[in-house]
């Protein structure tokens, strides 16, 4: 008796439409795989919107461009479409936005790191965020109260790291700053 293998194919942005229409669950796909998020937790979602606050008045408030927040999806390619926590699209790339989506890499990402997207985030979607494009990634880690920035994208990786404790400063967008000191110690607990 021979083994025969069954063909599979990537599944695409229609695939994930069609497996949203059956669960209420965060959905994204990466490389044509789709991955299921839990809900994000109060701390994680306070850390958001005192982000996307500091982000709105550096970006939005000068009228430099929109920042927008979770769930939407930015759409990298038919297998890859993602739900950041936090998107900036500057003036340059507002043409991305779409009724539905964002198409295309955005100006900046935000990710905040929770145990159950601890090695998505700081592996798999870095390195993703790194060969779409995206200039800059900012990936938050609440345990450690701290902020790493990355950016100048390679096409695999990113070449500028940086860990920020004190003020997170915006490797991209000028006079985007966050004081990290004060955002965590505003945190309940």
């Amino acid at each position: 008796m021979s083994i025969q293998s069954i063909p599979s194919r990537p599944l695409t942005y229609r695939d994930l439409e069609s497996e949203r229409e059956r669960t209420t669950a965060t959905l994204e796909l990466i490389d044509g795989e789709i991955v299921m998020t839990p809900s994000p937790v109060p701390r994680h979602q306070l850390i958001s919107i005192y982000l996307a606050t500091e982000f709105v008045n550096a970006v939005t408030r000068r009228q430099r461009g929109l920042v927008l927040s979770a769930p939407l999806d930015v759409w990298f390619d038919d297998a890859n479409i993602v739900q950041p926590d936090i998107i900036v699209l500057l003036n340059d790339r507002l043409g991305q936005m779409t009724d539905r989506l964002i198409e295309g890499p955005p100006n900046l990402l935000v990710e905040i790191v929770s145990p159950t997207s601890r090695v998505r985030d700081r592996s798999l979607k870095r390195t993703r965020y790194a060969r779409f494009g995206v200039p800059e990634y900012w990936l938050v880690e609440p345990e450690a109260n701290a902020v790493v920035v990355h950016a100048e994208p390679d096409g695999t990786d990113y070449r500028a790291v940086s860990i920020e404790t004190g003020v997170a400063r915006a490797a991209t967008i000028p006079d985007l700053a966050v004081d990290l000191a004060a955002l965590f110690a505003s945190l309940p607990g």
